[in-house]
């Protein structure tokens, strides 16, 4: 038994390596089989022509280089075949000489082959491993795989030869071992459990990664992430990068089994507000999420001009607590709405005519200080998720009264730890799972906007830097490019919402910025009031951006806290005279309202209310189509004793927020003079007209 079968396996040179030492000797052998064809006559021809058609065959599969040395070699070996190696027209054997040079060329190209490379490469580390693992308190562990990165290197090693678990040896001091051997930060070493037992892997980063910020793909041609090209909300949103292996730095908001729960915790100034644009930028990229932003804090002012107009409902700054709470219920009923809907499949599936809901606050104390919108974001945490709803939690503290309570933290599924100055604190916000973290303040070397995002669904975590999404300009110029292209909720989802959901939308700030440019806004048809006129059902409009309610009452968009708010402006700020203006016109209508309400009310006989009230019905009713299918359902449900409007919307499966569609149908069948409508209030029903019994002459 040779020295070389008793050494190490990863000590022995890999197949790679063999091949390549084999070309000088196959090359001799080469030419004693050339000599021999020729002295035997074996055709030249046959011997060009096979070499081709394996340099064919080697070209269709992309081996280019194989197909040109095999090409090469036949062309040879035919020349060989054809006038003999050694023949000599004086000028030294030029066929000899040729397969000379020929076969030192690949010799030098099979050495320098990435293959070859690489796995000498490896051998070199494996043998490099053996001096080091003593020195860095790893006897008897083995390489297993290495390779070179961007910023070092990495080493995947096998402990269980040392009679340690792999957890113990990653709690060790073994990196700090490491990082004194090589003169570097500690914060370059890093040791992190593989995901099989037994194993280890180590990162050293020689070179400092986080000497340059990494900019956002959106707003710089020079990235090496992409992300152009459609988006779901339902792929993996890339918030940053890790600078060590280049891999995208990703969380994902909406998983197979519906939205996720994500708990960003960081100290001041570690890039929270960068990371929560990221996640806005994915999020309005995607055709099948829509964004909603609360920001109760002072930083929430500032955010109307910056992801504001993006974003279907907002509650910004400190002004806006009861406008909070009103978004907060309106996304429970929107949760509410689709619980009632029967399910399609086992799993929510976001589509753009029924968008995924992404709620990002920022300053989450601010916001669970107060009771009622405490109570409610808890609801939406543990019931919104199967039907469509992500909440993106941002603060400083991880614990639970910071939080919002137990029972909100204790559905959150992604973290998303930053810099902290107490290691408890990645423990109270990801639990037993912020055991396993890194110190991301030693990880980063102190540095803003690094990351470690972690997942319950794999128990795994990434560690990288976001990108840097932090220039009002960048943000701006993101914003106008896709404000106007969100996706916007079922009609039908609309009306059960109700005005509430109307003013909302209306006093947006996606309002005030269309006012803004100067273009008229879209208005909808708000839900009809019982004791109005009939009204033609609405149609259902084309997924886009979620019109502008125009609202009946001019008075509705007034907003209550605005003399506290106009405290925090300066006396020659721009805002604070439109709000002044604002405020001149508003009293002006408050006069002329009620100038007009102390008029008496016009008297009109009730004979004449009703004729003209009829005259409405029979109006609407002339220009109403009733679906075939539903013509003769409506026909066979008022024969006999009859049926009023609720019992017909009960029998039709119609739901109970498009009641009003039975009426128009049944005022049709009115006034074509089918049926017609006997008694009043609850006891009112509809009854097929009957004909006068036919007389016979005598």
């Amino acid at each position: 038994m040779t020295a070389a079968e008793h050494a190490p396996a990863r000590l022995r040179r890999a197949p790679a390596e063999k091949a390549a030492r084999a070309v000088l000797p196959a090359c001799g052998v080469a030419w004693t089989a050339a000599e021999i064809m020729h002295v035997s006559g074996i055709p030249w021809l046959d011997i060009g022509g096979g070499a081709a058609v394996l340099a064919a065959a080697a070209g269709a599969r992309g081996y280019r280089s194989t197909a040109a040395w095999l090409l090469a070699t036949g062309a040879w070996g035919a020349l060989a075949a054809r006038f003999g190696p050694l023949a000599d027209p004086g000028l030294f054997c030029p066929v000899t000489l040729a397969w000379g040079a020929l076969g030192f060329t690949g010799w030098r190209l099979a050495r320098r082959h990435p293959a070859v490379a690489e796995a000498r490469d490896r051998r070199a580390a494996a043998a490099d491993w053996l001096a080091r693992r003593d020195r860095w308190g790893l006897s008897r562990t083995h390489l297993l795989d290495w390779e070179e990165t961007r910023l070092g290197e990495w080493y995947l090693i096998d402990v269980r030869g040392t009679g340690k678990r792999a957890s113990a040896i990653v709690a060790s001091d073994v990196a700090e071992r490491i990082a004194e051997d090589e003169i570097l930060p500690p914060g370059r070493v890093r040791l992190k459990r593989h995901r099989l037992a037994g194993r280890v892997e180590i990162s050293i980063r020689r070179t400092d990664p986080w000497a340059h910020p990494i900019p956002h793909p959106a707003v710089t041609p020079d990235h090496e992430v992409d992300l152009s090209g459609p988006y779901s909300i339902t792929q993996p949103a890339v918030v940053g990068q890790d600078p060590e292996t280049g891999k995208p730095l990703s969380l994902l908001l909406c998983g197979p089994g519906g939205g996720r729960n994500v708990n960003v915790v960081a100290t001041l100034e570690s890039g929270k507000t960068t990371l929560l644009s990221c996640i806005s930028e994915r999020t309005t990229a995607a055709a099948d999420a829509l964004l909603f932003r609360i920001n109760l804090s002072l930083k929430g002012d500032n955010e109307r001009h910056m992801w504001g107009p993006a974003c279907h409902l907002t509650a910004l700054g400190p002004s806006q607590k009861p406008r909070a709470l009103k978004v907060l219920r309106t996304l429970e009923g929107i949760i509410e709405y689709r619980a009632r809907q029967p399910k399609t499949g086992a799993n929510w599936i976001p589509s753009p005519g029924d968008p995924h809901l992404v709620l990002i606050i920022d300053e989450i104390d601010a916001l669970t200080e107060i009771p009622a919108c405490r109570q409610s974001l808890e609801r939406l945490s543990s019931k919104g998720r199967e039907f469509g709803f992500t909440c993106v939690r941002a603060g400083q503290r991880g614990t639970a009264e910071w939080t919002g309570g137990g029972n909100i933290r204790a559905v959150d599924g992604v973290f998303c730890i930053g810099k902290v100055n107490r290691s408890m604190e990645a423990m109270h916000a990801a639990g037993d799972l912020g055991l396993r973290l890194p110190d991301m303040a030693e990880y980063g070397e102190g540095r803003a906007g690094v990351w470690a995002i972690a997942d319950l669904a794999d128990s795994a975590h990434q560690a990288g830097r976001g990108f840097n999404l932090c220039e009002p300009a960048d943000v701006r110029r993101i914003v106008a490019g896709r404000a106007r292209q969100q996706p916007d909720l079922q009609p039908e989802l609309k009306t059960f919402l109700g005005k509430t959901y109307e003013e909302l939308l209306s006093t947006d700030v996606f309002a005030r910025w269309v006012r803004d440019q100067q273009e008229p806004a879209a208005a909808a048809v708000a839900h009809p009031r019982p004791d109005a006129p009939p009204e033609p059902a609405p149609a259902s409009p084309q997924p886009g951006r979620a019109p502008v309610a125009v609202l009946a009452d001019p008075l509705a968009a007034y907003d209550q806290d605005m003399e506290a708010h106009m405290e925090t402006l300066g006396p020659e700020d721009d805002l604070r005279r439109r709000w002044i203006q604002q405020g001149e016109r508003i009293a002006e209508t408050r006069r002329e309202l009620e100038a007009a309400a102390a008029e008496p009310p016009p008297d009109i006989p009730r004979e004449q209310l009703v004729a003209h009230a009829e005259a409405q019905w029979d109006e609407k009713a002339q220009h109403t189509e009733i679906p075939p299918d539903m013509r003769e359902r409506l026909l066979a449900l008022v024969a006999g004793e009859g049926i009023s409007a609720r019992q017909a919307v009960n029998a039709l499966g119609i739901p109970e927020a498009s009641r009003a569609k039975v009426t128009f149908w049944l005022n049709r069948l009115r006034w074509e003079g089918v049926v017609q409508l006997e008694g009043k209030g609850r006891a009112a029903r509809w009854k097929l007209v009957t004909p006068p019994p036919e007389t016979t002459p005598e």
